[in-house]
C-alpha cells in the first residue's frame, strides 16, 4: 500500500489527476462481546462515594472555581473575563447544589 501511495503521489506531481470519491460501504470486522460477571457489578457498587466524600469534592471544586475567578480578573480582554466568570458561576452553582443536597452548609 505504501508503494501505491508513493506511485499515486509521483503521478500527481507529473500530471494533474482527477480523483473520485467512491461511496460504498466497507465491510467491518465483527465485534466480540465481553461477558461480565455479577461480582464485577457488586465491586462497582462498593466504589460509590459517601456523602462526606461528595461534599469534600464539591468544596474542592469551589476552591478551584475561586482560582478561576482570580484568573478571570487577570484576563486581558473583557469578553474573556465575562466568559470565564459565567463558567465559574455555573460550576459554583452545581457544586453548591451537591453540598446543599446533602444538608451541609456552604
Amino acid at each position: 500500500m505504501k508503494e501505491d501511495l508513493y506511485t499515486l503521489y509521483e503521478n500527481m506531481m507529473m500530471e494533474p489527476q482527477i480523483l473520485r470519491v467512491v461511496r460504498q460501504t466497507i465491510p467491518l470486522p465483527s465485534v466480540e462481546a465481553e461477558t461480565g460477571f455479577r461480582e464485577d457489578e457488586e465491586d462497582m457498587e462498593d466504589e460509590d462515594l459517601s456523602e462526606i466524600q461528595e461534599v469534600e469534592i464539591a468544596r474542592d471544586i469551589l476552591s478551584v472555581v475561586s482560582d478561576l475567578d482570580d484568573l478571570a480578573k487577570e484576563a486581558m480582554y473583557k469578553s474573556f473575563r465575562n466568559k470565564i466568570e459565567k463558567c465559574a458561576d455555573k460550576i459554583r452553582d452545581l457544586a453548591n447544589e451537591i453540598i446543599e443536597g446533602h444538608g451541609e452548609n456552604i
